[in-house]
C-alpha cells in the first residue's frame, strides 16, 4: 500500500497511469478469488484503498 505523501508528489499523469495500473491489477485479482488462486485477500482490500487515494488526489489537482 502507498502512502499519501507518495501520490501528493506526482503529476496528473502519473496519477492517472498509476491508477490504469491498478485498475488491471484489481482486475487480475478479482480473477484469481474467483478461481480460487487468490492467496492474501488483503491485496484486493490495499488496491482498492490507493484507488481511491488517486481518485482523491486527481479531483484535487483538477480544482
Amino acid at each position: 500500500m502507498a502512502k499519501k505523501n507518495e501520490f501528493a508528489a506526482l503529476s496528473v499523469s502519473e496519477l492517472q497511469e498509476r491508477w490504469g495500473k491498478l485498475s488491471q491489477q484489481m482486475l487480475e485479482l478479482r480473477m484469481k478469488k474467483q478461481l480460487g488462486q487468490l492467496k492474501v485477500p488483503s491485496e484486493l482490500r490495499k488496491c482498492k484503498k490507493d484507488r481511491a487515494r488517486i481518485k482523491t488526489f486527481l479531483a484535487q489537482k483538477n480544482h
